[in-house]
């Protein structure tokens, strides 16, 4: 049963890499970086796991070393692509015409997408064979008791130290581990209710994850904008040129957005690990 759960899922995520991979560096395929991004971030979180369960037996640091590399190399890619879509939709804040601003996101990403190709002529692709062998050789070899117990251990682990990140108020840097930590916990989860009859529990706590990880995507988005806008009023001034005059109430906008999603989020967050002691 451990072998069957583990192995479909690190398949199905696997496949979705291969599929994803050659699509890379095609500008036309936004998803592609996007999908890659969380198989990426599902395999890792398959490998800590493991190295949770026998730390003897299984280095997640070094079988994703390589994963881990790639998936840093398209982070500001991605990046790029939700800001240039966002400010599309938020026209209507900027009191005037964006084009000055998505083209300098625009020219962001093709520098970054450059780099990404130059990277990719040199990159090796693990052998995911090899990948699939050593998930199905420890799953093989794990009692399906043992597997279960701490595979819950894992999820809660990770919903005590998001309650102990979440004393007093959280910095940026807090913020995005504990985004980290609920994704991590959430797809455990998923990987819990794959192989769990009894369901009426879990999916409660999933959906409240999710609802948080949701606010704090946000949260995030609005800090990468400011931190792009930022560069953009700073680029104008190194030509002596006066950036758009929608330029500080975009700005604005979003530092508001930011401080405001940041209250809601630890909102939810202590809805979540209330009951955890």
């Amino acid at each position: 049963m451990v072998n069957h759960l583990t192995s479909n899922y690190f398949t199905s995520q696997r496949q979705a890499f291969e599929k994803n991979l050659p699509l890379i560096d095609d500008i036309h395929s936004q998803d592609a970086i996007h999908d890659i991004r969380v198989s990426l971030k599902k395999i890792r979180t398959l490998f800590m796991l493991f190295e949770f369960i026998a730390p003897e037996k299984f280095n997640s640091k070094i079988y994703f070393r390589s994963l881990r590399r790639l998936f840093r190399q398209v982070s500001v890619i991605r990046d790029l692509q939700v800001q240039q879509n966002l400010i599309k939709e938020m026209a209507d804040i900027s009191d005037g015409d964006c084009a000055g601003f998505i083209d300098f996101l625009a020219d962001l990403e093709t520098r970054e997408r450059k780099k990404l190709e130059q990277w990719l002529t040199g990159f090796v692709l693990p052998d995911m064979n090899a990948y699939q062998a050593a998930v199905d050789t420890f799953s093989e070899e794990m009692d399906e008791g043992l597997f279960n117990e701490k595979l819950t251990a894992f999820i809660n682990e990770k919903l005590m130290i998001i309650k102990s990140k979440s004393t007093g108020i959280p910095d940026d840097e807090t913020l995005h581990d504990i985004r980290r930590l609920l994704k991590e916990a959430r797809f455990m989860i998923d990987l819990k209710c794959a192989g769990n009859t009894d369901k009426l529990q879990v999916p409660e706590l999933h959906k409240a994850i999710k609802a948080a990880e949701e606010i704090l995507g946000k949260w995030h988005d609005m800090t990468i904008g400011a931190i792009f806008m930022r560069d953009y009023i700073a680029d104008h001034s190194t030509q002596d040129q006066s950036p758009p005059e929608y330029c500080n109430n975009f700005l604005s906008y979003h530092l508001e957005e930011k401080e405001r999603l940041e209250k809601v989020s630890i909102a939810a967050i202590n809805g979540i690990i209330s009951d955890f002691k």
